[in-house]
């Protein structure tokens, strides 16, 4: 009768762990998922305020320098397009590092630091941005 109630003691006990141990991955899991979403969000609000400056800047380096050529706009407007292909070129051309080794660094910081503990007992002193 005694081995009984421990074998469903332990029983119990273990279902409610793996329960327990979901809900923790679960939680991790989305912690994760937020962290990144809200880092694509940044990306996404950031690219578009960058087109619009770029494109207000751009304008305006082309009308300036329609002064130099008797105010006509074609040229101007031709020299700024070669910049942004020179600086499409060389974005293209750093774009491991400029881009890919960023983005890859901070999703494995995202998805491979362990997540803070509320045990004071815990070693892990590395905070998860």
């Amino acid at each position: 009768m005694v081995n009984n109630e421990q074998d469903n003691n332990i029983t119990n006990h273990t279902k409610q762990y793996i329960r327990m141990q979901c809900d923790m991955l679960k939680l991790e899991l989305l912690d994760k998922l937020s962290r990144i979403i809200s880092l694509l969000l940044l990306i996404i609000i950031a690219l578009i305020l960058g087109i619009v400056a770029l494109i207000y800047i751009s304008f305006s380096l082309a009308y300036s320098l329609s002064v130099y050529f008797n105010n006509t706009l074609t040229m101007p407007f031709i020299i700024v397009a070669g910049i942004f292909v020179l600086i499409l070129l060389l974005i293209f051309a750093f774009r491991k590092s400029l881009i890919l080794n960023p983005i890859i660094s901070k999703l494995c910081k995202i998805l491979f630091t362990e997540p803070q503990s509320t045990n004071t007992n815990s070693t892990n002193t590395n905070a998860t941005v």
